[in-house]
């Protein structure tokens, strides 16, 4: 499996990387951390599904993760819907106030269509190493979690006929989610990371810095061979193929 690899720590300790939250009160906290190579490539490195459990407690769990990636992230993302619903009624309190309240700064997700972490996912030939390479790649810690990233690609189905609630129904359906909110968020770029002024900024400032979409309202259009009928989902670039 093409998306099952090890980096050597040495290269990529310095890398740039974005963290990516989904969180919930009843599935807990679904958390990816994804460095960025030169190239722009992404992998990712580490995955938990934190329980819930005290926020204090769940916050530390966070702060642990970042601690041995050895540098805070320079960008983290949540989920705009999840995150802004309320969890401390007392003080009209969202996710994101509540993280923010234990130093933890998040940007607000970008909507984004499943077939962008399909492409995500999908080798397309690099010449710069001859060969076809996926733009995500799950490193092997990862890849073998129980229940993790690639057990839910694996097992995720997706037609665009399906009402958003049919689709949250699938299990895994969290870390397809914290996938799709790295592919779509614009302008992540290494080279942009790595910009001397960029450095002198807090994650927040680089994250505020992009230009972000407006994000349209629009029908979208699919082939008559999709229409009514339930396609697998598939990791690395595996065409799709009909139930």
């Amino acid at each position: 499996m093409d998306g099952k690899l090890v980096i050597p720590n040495g290269q990529a300790k310095e890398w740039p990387y974005v963290e990516v939250i989904d969180p919930s009160y009843k599935r807990g906290l679904h958390v990816i951390w994804a460095k960025i190579d030169p190239q722009d490539y992404f992998y990712i490195v580490r995955a938990r599904n934190i329980e819930d459990g005290p926020f204090s407690t769940m916050c530390r769990d966070i702060q642990l993760e970042r601690r041995s990636l050895g540098h805070e992230p320079e960008l983290a993302i949540m989920d705009a819907r999840g995150g802004r619903l309320t969890v401390n009624k007392d003080l009209e309190q969202d996710w994101f106030d509540r993280f923010r309240d234990y130093g933890l700064h998040y940007q607000p997700s970008v909507e984004t269509d499943l077939k962008k972490l399909h492409d995500w996912l999908k080798p397309v030939y690099d010449p710069r190493h001859d060969k076809a390479l996926p733009k995500l790649r799950i490193c092997r810690s990862v890849a073998e979690m129980d229940k993790g990233p690639v057990w839910a690609i694996k097992r995720f189905t997706w037609n665009p006929l399906d009402s958003r609630t049919k689709q949250y129904e699938q299990a895994g359906k969290d870390w397809i989610d914290v996938m799709r909110y790295l592919a779509g968020y614009p302008g992540l770029k290494y080279d942009r990371f790595r910009q001397p002024e960029a450095m002198m900024m807090s994650p927040q400032s680089i994250a505020s810095s992009y230009a972000r979409p407006q994000i349209a309202m629009h029908q979208h259009h699919f082939s008559d061979r999709m229409v009514g009928r339930r396609q697998p989902f598939h990791p690395y670039g595996q065409k799709y193929r009909p139930r």
